[in-house]
């Protein structure tokens, strides 16, 4: 999900978020799903071959001249994988292919590929809303206790899109981001913050909450140090389930 993460721009209610941009970057999981067990699906994941199906047919549409090899990018695939699935949506009639030379071929939408890839735009939005729902209320049923007891000031441990709609919930509460921790992408910037490395959460207390972000069905190896640390430095430790 790309997100603007200028304090500014997330200071809206909800209907300000913005969806995710690229499909490919929702939670996924990959599923099969029986249509007479439809209830069952969990809403809030879109399936991952949805996922890929509609980023690539958006990335068609958008460019019929493209390569395989921009595909991958795009995708961040390799190019075997991007390979498989233009096959499966040339096969399933989605996309035709017209020879542009000796090795080049360029890739068209069909009817049937057009209106497929509007039935699975709609269904991303409605699962990058639900998502956006989701996100913000944990973090309300975990943080609305706390700041009701007077805290105040909150560390996240994670960034990203995360961070960003936990940023949303902890507003609306009444709280301030203290900082953001995240090993590997000390030195960026997100939510007007510097992202710190593991050592500056080990120094002098600076914050009531530690919250570790973690999207749904990530595992974590650093929760019971950070549980750790935060007892040490005196702060609640809680992780977003």
């Amino acid at each position: 999900m790309n997100f603007d993460c200028s304090p500014r721009a997330l200071s809206g209610p909800l209907t300000g978020a913005k969806p995710a941009s690229n499909p490919a970057l929702l939670p996924h999981k990959k599923t099969t799903v029986n249509k007479e067990n439809q209830n069952d699906k969990d809403n809030t994941v879109m399936d991952r071959d949805d996922q890929m199906i509609l980023t690539l047919l958006k990335a068609i549409d958008e460019s019929p001249d493209t390569t395989q090899k921009d595909l991958a990018t795009r995708l961040g695939v390799a190019v075997g994988l991007v390979n498989s699935y233009l096959k499966r949506v040339i096969y399933k009639g989605y996309v035709k292919t017209k020879q542009l030379d000796r090795r080049r071929l360029k890739y068209l939408l069909t009817p049937t590929g057009i209106r497929e890839k509007s039935r699975l735009t709609y269904e991303f939005l409605e699962y990058s809303y639900q998502y956006i729902m989701e996100v913000r209320s944990r973090v309300r049923d975990i943080l609305a206790p706390l700041s009701h007891d007077g805290c105040r000031r909150v560390i996240f441990y994670g960034s990203g899109e995360v961070a960003e709609l936990s940023y949303l919930a902890i507003r609306e509460l009444g709280m301030e981001l203290a900082g953001i921790v995240d090993p590997g992408s000390e030195g960026a910037k997100c939510l007007d913050h510097v992202i710190r490395d593991l050592e500056w959460l080990r120094g002098p207390a600076q914050a009531d909450v530690l919250l570790e972000l973690k999207s749904k069905g990530q595992s974590s190896s650093k929760t019971a140090e950070l549980k750790e640390i935060a007892h040490q430095r005196g702060m609640l430790f809680f992780s977003l389930e």
